[in-house]
């Protein structure tokens, strides 16, 4: 008679099956579907994200989560702290402590709690531990839809997840996230009136720089990168907000168009461009200006280099006049000395806050930036006095 395994082996040759059925129970156990937070039962506001997906919020509205960060932007859309109960982790809070809008809210800087919770940069993406974020009960969890961030998960289950924008040219991206946190936020007029005044800076620009009449357009190169064997690994290329929206409204152009950059930038590549105004990110202008490799750029000997305002953030306030500070320096002839006096506006309209004259300097990197041509018309004696009664 034929034995079988199943009647007639002993029980111990069977036992090689129990870890192949664990195996196949434990994958079946992926196919369930994920458990879902329950729908809203109470009182809700409903908010489009940038996608025009309709996202319920609750009322009383219990605040704003931002799973991979961006706390400046949001206060600078929102002008709400109150609502802000995550920032992100100890990286966060450093980038926010480096960001102008940590002066105006240095209590949020301070807050112990609003940065206590793991983000996707220590959680790897979507393997983001959800308990963390399910414990702070957020009325919406706010940021980007890029590769890597854990919202698509948060969304899966039921979150109630707002995404800031979606990939755009030019600066429609910022209407975009200040209409969404500012109506997460519950003062959606806050985003609309910011886009005005956006609107409204440029427009003051183009009647005073009248670009359309410009005869020459200075060619421009902006150095975003780190020093790496000897290169500039990151110029900022064609086809970016630069390309797209400041450099046409500052009168000038890239001088990467019309060059291949896709095999990488080297010092001879650099020169081979030749811009007639850099502005670098990383080194400073002494720095750059004193380097052997690049004494052959035009832009080195006239001293056309200069430091970029990388301590602003990019957002609806202080960009119009990052983007009149490349006008200024490319067509001096045309334009008043105003970018001190706007600054000290804008901070003051804005948030209520009097930007003293040495924070001004700050911004403006007026130390690095001391030997760069035309440089004075942004120091203190260069520009109109803060009116009577400004803090200095």
């Amino acid at each position: 008679m034929v034995r079988t395994v199943f009647s007639k082996a002993p029980a111990r040759e069977a036992l090689w099956f129990v870890p192949l059925l664990c195996i196949v129970l434990m994958a079946a156990g992926l196919l369930r579907p994920l458990p879902l937070i329950p729908p809203l039962a109470g009182p809700s506001r409903t908010v489009p994200d940038a996608f025009g997906t309709p996202v319920r919020l609750a009322i009383p509205f219990r605040g704003t989560v931002l799973p991979d960060g961006g706390a400046d932007w949001y206060l600078e859309n929102t002008l709400a702290p109150e609502t802000l109960l995550e920032g992100g982790d100890s990286q966060e809070r450093t980038r926010f402590s480096k960001s102008v809008v940590s002066w105006v809210y240095p209590d949020v800087l301070k807050n112990n709690w609003i940065w206590s919770v793991p983000s996707f940069r220590q959680a790897h993406g979507e393997n983001i531990e959800i308990e963390s974020q399910l414990a702070q009960n957020a009325g919406a969890y706010v940021g980007c839809c890029g590769a890597g961030t854990p919202l698509p998960m948060l969304r899966r289950f039921g979150l109630p997840v707002v995404y800031m924008w979606k990939p755009h040219k030019g600066d429609e991206i910022y209407f975009m996230a200040a209409r969404t946190s500012a109506a997460v936020a519950g003062y959606p007029e806050r985003g609309e009136s910011l886009i005005a005044r956006y609107r409204k800076s440029f427009a003051d620009l183009d009647k005073e720089l009248q670009p359309a009449t410009l005869a020459h357009r200075p060619r421009v190169l902006v150095l975003s990168s780190k020093r790496a064997d000897g290169r500039f690994l990151h110029p900022i290329g064609t086809r970016s907000i630069y390309d797209e929206a400041y450099f046409p409204r500052a009168g000038v152009v890239n001088a990467l168009v019309g060059h291949d950059h896709s095999a990488g930038w080297d010092a001879e590549r650099i020169l081979a461009v030749d811009p007639g105004i850099i502005f670098v990110t990383v080194e400073t202008p002494e720095e750059f200006l004193h380097d052997p490799r690049w004494q052959g750029l035009r832009a080195v000997a006239e001293k056309r280099v200069y430091s970029a305002l990388g301590t602003m953030s990019r957002g609806p306030i202080t960009t119009p006049v990052f983007v009149r500070q490349i006008a200024e320096i490319a067509h001096p002839e045309r334009l008043l000395p105003r970018v001190r006096q706007l600054l000290r506006e804008r901070f003051q309209s804005e948030f209520d806050y009097p930007l003293r004259e040495d924070q001004i300097d700050y911004l403006l990197h007026i130390d690095a930036n001391r030997e760069s041509k035309g440089f004075d018309r942004f120091m203190r004696e260069g520009q109109p006095a803060a009116p009577e009664g400004t803090t200095k």
